[in-house]
């Protein structure tokens, strides 16, 4: 008997599902294993080429646990019983011609339908099951098969409703269904299936109704629809086409879908998705990886070990006792049945097979973090009977590895996780980089803040997120948020048809020193899609984590057109509150503290349903609530909020922090917000930095960034990122005097060890990575800042001026502004030209600043290159005919809105390098078209252009 690891169960395939799929059953009773044959493999798979028989066979154990299975152990005996009485459920109505209430041709009916008959299938397929073998079972399912490929699942048949259940739903399943069934599918049916699966799949790149290229999870889903089709064809050709295009899923990327190098995933351009199409796309590819592994279409792509970090990066962190976080599986958090358990028991599953071609350092690994979530999270109280046959090869003698300690940032994908023993705490973000929320095929409708900043705080109560929160809960007071009230601007519970809100702010992102983190966050309010009522709420929110203490701050709270509030916590089914002066107590949860004002706070009973946010019926839910939250008033102007978390803590210990904290405020302004632990020499601080500003009169950083700090008698550690990925250089000065550079990365110069630490971070391309440096320091020195601080010095212009071309082209338009647009039409085309006098002496940092807005009524938002360009013109006599060429590319910006504002680029590599101070600002290279925008010029006296150098 063949034993080695494999992939998916049924159940598993299912959660990976991105459609909406029927619950399960519950059991009904054990059942002693019946007397019979394990149904024959189909000789399609045996006899057509010897290749073909061992990965078919390693396809059907798979999906039933093979013959480990021991109907007398508990875990398993439940299993089957939850297995028996779907297939039960199902059966009791199954006709010729389906189901009654599954008689519609859209893509949600046919995926549905092959589910349901799946379901069957297994049952018939699995030792132990009392349908095991059973021929009348088969007869059932093969006579509906024969009804579903005659009438809805053909070649001809158009591509109504959703395209997911035609190309990847139904064919999964229909695949399921052959496997399972063996010999007991007639060879005309069987060919007509596998020839209707090629008809809407025929090539897993590129989606068959639209032509749209398939990535990520989509890909790898058809990817691996195809090898099933062509092993079970016995077509090598088929199967060695899907193996060619799984490929592009294991290369990182830096914009757009895919796994990032941090371990961040995006799905559908710009949502966090691990719990989702991540999840797809784990399980699909390890599906690949089980079926093709020792034959002769085994992977080979040199870029296949990505996979295993796709484990530890991607999905070992946001997971925890059992369970996905949430606020990484999109959409999916409306459907009852696809909670957090469900998610990461397809993800656990995969990982058993993964494991098997993983290291044996990285083998040892996975089995400790599937024998954890499998002991802490009640896995085996519902998972498949194929899903313990994984979780019980792979673990087998392996201790749990217990709660996570660890604390990491997704820059990528704009989310934080805060692990400690007992809990897990995590924000997810948004920027101009990663969308609000998604809501699509009538999912999600009331996720308007699930990305604005919304806190969850993991722990030992199990069903927290998990038995009825998101239908139950107030959407308008979601723990962490900043937003307007319901009152003052009603949010629409409708589809938005895949639309992601992004803001035009890019600042959001993280560092981690350890336990020491800082995670910093600009929110612009997003404009209903439906009401499209206008809101300018604006707010720069921060978290920091100092061990099992997380401060959280907003400052600049903003708006002119609506009340704002921001919710501390809404926890769901809560225990005793106390309060005292400056503290809340809740049990079960832990403790918060509030050093400026005590918030308001409710106790109060809830009740939703789910089909009032997605798209499953249910009863009525009510769930009890303690609400907190601080409201900002109508109209608030740089409002703010400072509170503290302390999860776990008891009452007593609560009290205790709020009148001695260990962990201080240090700075909540517009300009950089902070906290700092002080312990006699030794300290730890944290900062976000909106703009040039100084932090706990400690750490100045020249323009946006995120530090965390930590000093251990003489040895001090910085990390650095820049939340805002558009910088190319961030220089920071730490008030300590360095003896010797310990350590540093690879991007960070140490400009100056004494009489302060001068660091300048190559950030360009960094993708909001943090680096870090450690120096060794005096341990009692606590030297000033420079003196100039953050003005710098500032050169301006020379000259500068605008040329039009067309027919302007002979016309000088000095004094007139500036304009740079890229068009066809020379007449409306403009570009613009500055130049400045070398600075002069050392260069750390320079920046060029331009104070200006979209004039275009053709967009809101466009990007703009500078250029170097010879000296020799001047404004006065610069026309389009005699304007210098454009020469080197030497940094970008991106214009957003018509509202006039500063944006900067940076130019410290290029003048450290002796370039010229004589620039030209035009559209990018290779781009026919942008958008016009307008600068102010030398001659404006409050918003004229300067060189800013440091």
């Amino acid at each position: 008997m063949l034993r080695r690891a494999l992939l998916l169960t049924v159940a598993a395939a299912s959660a990976l599902s991105m459609a909406a799929v029927p619950a399960v059953a519950d059991p009904t009773a054990s059942a002693a294993p019946p007397e019979s044959t394990a149904p024959a493999v189909s000789p399609a798979a045996t006899q057509a080429a010897p290749d073909f028989a061992a990965p078919v066979l390693r396809y059907r154990e798979l999906l039933t646990g093979g013959a480990d299975v021991d109907p007398a152990d508990p875990a398993y005996a439940a299993a089957l019983a939850r297995l028996d009485a779907e297939a039960d459920a199902h059966l009791a109505t199954l006709t010729p011609t389906g189901w009654a209430d599954l008689q519609g041709a859209d893509g949600n009916t046919v995926h549905a339908v092959a589910l349901r008959l799946q379901s069957i299938s297994l049952a018939y397929a699995t030792v132990g099951s009392r349908r095991y073998g059973d021929a009348e079972t088969a007869a059932s399912v093969v006579r509906a098969l024969t009804w579903m490929h005659a009438e809805r699942y053909r070649p001809g048949k158009p591509e109504t409703g959703n395209w997911y259940g035609w190309e990847i739903g139904a064919p999964n399943y229909l695949l399921h269904n052959l496997v399972l069934l063996g010999e007991a599918v007639p060879a005309e049916l069987r060919a007509g299936l596998l020839d209707a699966i090629g008809h809407f799949v025929p090539d897993p790149a590129r989606r068959k109704v639209s032509g749209v290229p398939e990535v990520g999870g989509n890909l790898a889903d058809k990817v691996s629809i195809t090898v099933r089709r062509g092993l079970l064809s016995g077509d090598a050709a088929v199967t060695t086409m899907g193996r060619d295009k799984l490929s592009p899923v294991f290369d990182h990327v830096s914009s757009g879908d895919g796994w990032y190098p941090d371990g961040s995933l995006i799905q559908h351009f710009y949502f966090a998705y691990t719990g989702g199409y991540g999840n797809a796309l784990l399980g699909s590819t390890a599906t690949v990886f089980a079926l093709l592994g020792g034959t002769p279409w085994d992977l080979t792509d040199p870029d296949r070990g990505n996979v295993t970090r796709w484990i530890f990066d991607g999905f070992e962190p946001v997971m925890f006792r059992g369970q996905l976080l949430a606020n990484v599986r999109g959409r999916g958090i409306s459907r009852p049945h696809d909670n957090d358990y469900a998610v990461a028991r397809s993800a656990l599953a995969a990982m058993t097979v993964l494991a098997q071609a993983a290291s044996p350092d990285d083998r040892r690994r996975i089995a400790a973090l599937v024998a954890e979530h499998a002991a802490s999270g009640g896995f085996y109280e519902t998972a498949t009977v194929g899903q313990i046959a994984l979780a019980r090869r792979l673990t087998s003698g392996v201790a749990p590895r217990g709660d996570l300690t660890l604390t990491k940032v997704y820059a990528g994908m704009d989310r934080f996780v805060h692990h400690r023993p007992g809990y897990a705490f995590t924000v997810a973000g948004r920027s101009s980089r990663v969308g609000a929320y998604e809501a699509g095929n009538n999912e999600n409708l009331r996720g308007w803040y699930t990305g604005d900043g919304m806190t969850m705080l993991y722990n030992a109560d199990r069903t927290q997120y998990t038995d009825g929160f998101w239908p139950t809960v107030d959407s308008y007071r979601l723990p962490g948020v900043t937003n307007a009230t319901r009152e003052s601007y009603p949010r629409t519970a409708k589809d938005t048809a895949w639309y992601g809100f992004r803001q035009s702010d890019p600042h959001t992102g993280g560092v981690a020193l350890g336990d020491l983190s800082a995670f910093g966050m600009r929110t612009q309010a997003e404009r209903d899609y439906h009401s499209r009522q206008p809101i300018d709420l604006t707010a720069r929110k921060s978290w920091f984590t100092f061990g099992d203490t997380i401060v959280a701050l907003g400052a600049d709270i903003s708006a002119s057109d609506v009340a704002a509030q921001t919710t501390v916590e809404n926890r769901m089914n809560p225990g005793e509150v106390r309060t005292g002066e400056g503290w809340m107590h809740i049990e079960g949860t832990g403790g918060y503290l509030f050093p400026e004002g005590m918030p308001q706070s409710r106790r109060e009973s809830r009740t939703g349903r789910w089909s009032e946010i997605g798209v499953h019926a249910s009863d009525e839910i009510t769930r009890e609530y303690e609400t907190v939250w601080f409201d900002h008033g109508a109209a608030p102007k740089q409002a703010s909020y400072a509170y503290y978390v302390l999860p776990g803590s008891s009452a007593e210990e609560t009290a205790e922090l709020a009148a001695r904290p260990k962990v201080r405020i240090a700075d909540n302004s517009a300009q950089v917000q902070s906290a700092i632990e002080e312990r006699g020499a030794n300290s730890r601080l944290a900062a976000t930095f909106w703009s040039c500003a100084t932090a706990a009169s400690t750490v100045r950083a020249y323009g946006p960034a995120e530090v965390a700090m930590r000093q251990e008698g003489s040895t001090l550690e910085v990390a650095v990122s820049d939340p805002t990925w558009r910088q190319s250089q961030t220089l920071v000065e730490i008030a300590r005097t360095g003896r010797e550079v310990i350590s540093a990365d690879p991007r960070v110069t140490v400009l100056s060890t004494s009489p302060t630490i001068r660091l300048a971070v190559d950030t360009a391309g960094a993708l909001g990575a943090a680096v870090t440096v450690q120096v060794k320091v005096r341990p009692t020195a606590r030297p000033p800042l420079a003196g100039a601080g953050c003005e710098g010095s500032r050169v301006r212009p020379d000259a500068d001026a605008y040329a039009r071309g067309g027919a302007y082209a002979g016309r000088n338009f000095n004094g007139q502004g500036l304009v740079a647009k890229t068009v066809a039409d020379q007449s409306y085309a403009r570009q613009s030209f500055l130049r400045f006098a070398r600075p002069e002496g050392e260069i750390s940092l320079a920046r060029l600043w331009l104070r200006g807005a979209i004039a275009d009524a053709g967009g809101t938002s466009t990007t703009l290159t500078l250029y170097e360009a010879p000296a020799g013109w001047e404004e006065s006599t610069l026309t389009w005919a005699g304007r210098p060429a454009l020469g080197r590319a030497i940094g970008e910006v991106t214009i957003t809105g018509s509202t006039p504002a500063w944006y900067s680029i940076d130019l410290t590599a290029h003048l450290r390098a002796g370039g010229s101070t004589s620039f030209a600002l035009a559209g990018p290279p290779g781009v026919a078209t942008t958008l016009a925008a307008q600068f102010a010029d030398r001659e404006t006296p409050d918003g004229a252009p300067y060189l800013q150098v440091f």
